[in-house]
């Protein structure tokens, strides 16, 4: 069975992120959650989807739950959630600070 874990860092990402929406709206941090989890489990199952992310070190892919990027690396039994970062931000910038 496919699967999904959240690494550390992407943890600390999605707990910022509910809290940021959270601030705005209830509704859509609910929403923003249910993307999440859904594209998580979509990676899962599919964790070839997506080409590998050449800005990064050769393996990571990224995927879109927009205006998010989800960074993941396909395993035996499904992907590593790496980091989910939001498209505006300065990807090695956010990359170095884990």
């Amino acid at each position: 069975m496919s699967q999904f874990q959240l690494s550390e860092p992407a943890e600390r990402d999605l707990k910022r992120i509910a809290e940021y929406l959270c601030e705005h709206s209830l509704s859509t941090a609910r929403k923003f959650r249910r993307k999440f989890i859904g594209r998580f489990e979509l990676l899962a199952k599919f964790p070839l989807q997506n080409a590998v992310d050449p800005r990064l070190d050769g393996i990571t892919r990224m995927a879109l739950v927009k205006p998010y990027q989800i960074f993941y690396v396909p395993m035996d039994d499904g992907v590593e959630i790496l980091r989910v970062i939001h498209s505006a931000r300065d990807l090695q910038a956010d990359l170095g600070n884990d």
